[in-house]
């Protein structure tokens, strides 16, 4: 079954698979992407990206975002059915003039067959904290309780932060948020095993993006098949 694949980033950017290629560790993806990012502030016209943005600096912001909320729509749409991520049907929210960025990067259906949101945060320093007042995650929290998106207020589990970062604040998770976020961040997670009593609801590291595609050669060849698919 062909995956299709609909995030601007696969339009805007044509050497897209080339962000693959080479490529089995998280760390190494992340190292690329900064890399291909300070090439565009120094000077945009040497990467061909198409950005709305004018400003190398905004350009090079542009171009992390995108691509790991492109890497989003991959990964959940491979992963997504495992219960701890459980998401089915992600798709990508386009935002343009008419439709303006309100922190929601995407939805689908959660677990419990209802709206699920997730927001995608990209680091260079996998070993950066997220802030949900510094890093804009209320904006996305939010907007997720909001039309159109109207995730239930008494749900847990169907907001979904993932980040290159190191971790959420555990303040903003416990209190900020009463535990109806969670996140996959570079090296741990957080209530991704809600209904598993056998685990902990607190960080832990037997879950993340390193646990998950670090040398697994089928999720990077894979990612490739699918890019290479939609052309």
């Amino acid at each position: 079954m062909k995956i299709e694949l609909v995030h601007p980033f696969f339009n805007n950017y044509s050497d897209t698979i080339e962000l693959y290629s080479g490529i089995y560790k998280m760390s190494s993806w992340v190292s690329r992407v900064n890399r291909i990012a300070k090439d565009i502030e120094k000077d945009p016209s040497t990467v061909n990206f198409i950005s709305k943005e004018t400003i190398p600096e905004k350009i090079a912001n542009d171009f992390r975002g995108s691509s790991f909320e492109f890497f989003g729509e991959i990964f959940l749409k491979l992963f997504g059915v495992i219960p701890q991520i459980g998401i089915r049907n992600y798709e990508p929210c386009s935002s343009d003039d008419d439709n303006p960025d309100m922190g929601v990067d995407g939805m689908g259906i959660g677990m419990n067959g209802k709206i699920m949101t997730v927001q995608f945060k990209f680091r260079g320093d996998t070993q950066k904290l997220l802030n949900a007042e510094k890093d804009h995650l209320n904006n996305f929290v939010n907007a997720s309780f909001e039309p159109p998106f109207g995730v239930d207020i008494n749900d847990k589990g169907n907001m979904l932060i993932i980040t290159t970062g190191k971790e959420v604040l555990y303040k903003d998770m416990l209190v900020e948020w009463r535990d109806k976020v969670k996140y996959i961040a570079f090296n741990e997670s957080w209530g991704c095993f809600e209904n598993q009593k056998f685990q902990k609801q607190g960080p832990t590291p037997i879950f993340s993006l390193k646990s998950l595609i670090d040398d697994n050669t089928i999720f990077w060849e894979t990612a490739k098949e699918i890019i290479s698919n939609n052309k």
